[in-house]
C-alpha cells in the first residue's frame, strides 16, 4: 500500500514494496533459462511441455513487470487529484463584474475553468465562483493562480466546514459528475489492453533497472550487449 495524499518532490522506486516481485521476477527469469536450455538438449523429447511452460513463465514476466511499475513513484505536484466534468458555472470578479464559464475540472483544492479569452483575468486576483446544488446556487471564494488562453485554475480559499459540505455537494456529489466520468471510458478492446499492459510491463523493469545500483545496471547492460552479439549471428534473407 502506497502513501496517499500530499506531494512527492522527486522520483523514486518502492524497493521496500518491490522485494517479493523482484524475487519473483528472478525465479520465472531462472525457470525460463532453464526451459531455453532443454529446448536445445538433444536427450530431451517432451518440447511441448517445455513451450506451455515457456508461455506461462513469459505471461508471469508480463504480470510481474506490470506489478514493478506500481514501485516507481513519479514526482507529484498536486496536492488533490482532480475530476473532469463539464458544465455551466459563473463567478464574480471583486469588480462587481458577473462572467459565464465552463467547470472543466475540480478537486478538494481547486478549480479549473474555460472562460471567454478576452475576459481580463490576473493571477493573484480573487473571484467568487457560483456552483449550483439541487437548483440552489452555492458561492466559493477563490484566487487566481493560473490565467492563460481562457484556462483559468483557481485555488479554493480556506472554508469552514459547513461551506466545505456545500461544496462537496456541488461537486463530488452531483450525479451527473460521476455519470459523465463513466461515459469517458471507451470501450473496452482486448488487443489494445493487451498492448497497454505489454507497454506498462515494459516500462516497470527499465524503471527498476533505471533506479538499481550503478553495479546492477553494468551486468544488465553487458547481458543485453551480449544477447545483442549472439542475435547478430541469426541468419538474414540476402535480396
Amino acid at each position: 500500500m502506497t502513501a496517499k495524499g500530499g506531494l512527492i518532490d522527486k522520483r523514486f522506486f518502492d524497493w521496500d514494496i518491490s522485494k517479493p516481485i523482484i524475487g519473483l521476477l528472478l525465479l520465472n527469469l531462472t525457470g525460463f533459462a532453464v526451459g531455453i536450455f532443454r529446448l536445445f538438449d538433444y536427450e530431451f523429447t517432451d518440447t511441448t511441455t517445455v513451450l506451455v511452460n515457456l508461455f506461462w513463465v513469459m505471461y508471469n514476466l508480463i504480470v510481474l513487470g506490470v506489478a514493478l511499475a506500481v514501485a516507481a513513484e513519479e514526482k507529484q505536484v498536486r496536492m488533490a487529484h482532480r475530476i473532469d466534468v463539464d458544465y455551466p458555472v459563473s463567478f464574480m470578479t471583486t469588480s462587481g463584474h458577473h462572467y459565464p464559464a465552463r467547470l472543466k475540472d475540480f478537486s478538494f483544492s481547486g478549480l479549473g475553468m474555460q472562460v471567454d479569452p478576452n475576459i481580463n483575468i490576473q493571477n493573484g486576483d480573487e473571484v467568487l465562483v457560483a456552483l449550483e446544488r439541487y437548483g440552489i446556487k452555492e458561492s466559493f471564494r477563490c484566487v487566481v493562480r493560473f490565467s492563460r488562453d481562457g484556462v483559468i485554475g483557481a485555488e479554493l480559499l480556506p472554508m469552514t466546514m459547513e461551506k466545505e459540505k456545500r461544496f462537496v455537494q456541488c461537486t463530488f456529489a452531483r450525479s451527473d459528475t460521476w455519470s459523465k466520468w463513466q461515459q469517458a471510458y471507451e470501450q473496452d478492446k482486448p488487443l489494445e489492453s493487451l498492448k497497454s499492459m505489454l507497454y506498462a510491463s515494459a516500462i516497470g523493469i527499465k524503471k527498476m533497472i533505471e533506479f538499481s545500483p550503478a553495479m546492477v545496471k553494468t551486468v544488465v547492460f553487458k547481458w543485453f550487449d551480449m544477447v545483442a552479439s549472439v542475435a547478430s549471428y541469426r541468419p538474414r534473407w540476402i535480396v
